[in-house]
């Protein structure tokens, strides 16, 4: 690293493996995020969850390094497609699984991008970019605001015909665990109430091949959908 200089996207694959084997310590990965600085911005998004990944996993903490992770991030998100959003989403995820208390600001920064992106590009999303997408919110139950959760409840409605079983069943449930952990963190609203009206419809939609209609709301008092 003194004598010749790595791509960020060769830093982030050695990083990665010695994060893994646990040959790395936070003074050393503090030297390996400084030579990427340089390149960084060429990085893709899976190589910057990658690069943040292994410095969280071993405690660094490089606010310089994180600060233009995320403002990368923030670049790339506003140009990528609903496959790319959903990839990212889950590859900063596993961020969660190592990340420190101080590291978690700078995810849900990220997030918060993501989530920005892929609501102002839900026409182009199709059921598995959505399921994806819910998926790992939920998993690591990253804040997704009522509002957009309704709008991509409606996007589940208007592409309800290429939903099988298994994609409807697995949307519908991350999709009430978010609107239950919205409920949970925030008095009840009309967004609130808008949003959980078209969560209801998305399940009746969603649900009706399975065996005819059925009933699918939320009932008074209670934050889960039924």
């Amino acid at each position: 690293m003194g004598t010749e200089a790595f791509h960020v996207r060769d830093i982030s694959v050695i990083v990665g493996a010695l994060a893994r084997v646990n040959c790395v310590d936070a003074n050393t990965m503090s030297r390996f995020a400084d030579g990427c600085v340089q390149t960084l911005p060429q990085a893709t998004p899976l190589e910057l969850a990658r690069l943040m990944h292994a410095c969280m996993s071993v405690s660094c903490h490089t606010p310089d390094l994180f600060t233009a992770c995320v403002l990368q991030n923030r670049e790339q998100a506003a140009s990528m497609d609903p496959s790319g959003l959903s990839a990212a989403a889950y590859a900063f995820g596993q961020c969660f699984e190592v990340a420190d208390v101080s590291h978690v600001r700078y995810l849900q920064k990220i997030f918060r991008h993501l989530r920005m992106a892929a609501v102002a590009s839900l026409p182009m999303f199709l059921p598995r970019e959505i399921v994806s997408l819910l998926k790992t919110y939920a998993r690591w139950q990253i804040t997704f605001e009522c509002g957009h959760l309704r709008k991509v409840a409606e996007r589940m409605i208007a592409t309800s015909g290429q939903f099988d079983l298994d994609s409807a069943v697995t949307g519908l449930h991350n999709l009430a665990l978010l609107m239950q952990r919205n409920a949970m963190r925030s008095e009840r609203s009309a967004a609130l109430g808008a949003a959980r009206e078209v969560v209801a419809e998305a399940g009746r939609n969603l649900l009706v091949p399975v065996g005819g209609p059925v009933t699918c709301s939320y009932a008074a008092g209670e934050d889960g959908l039924v």
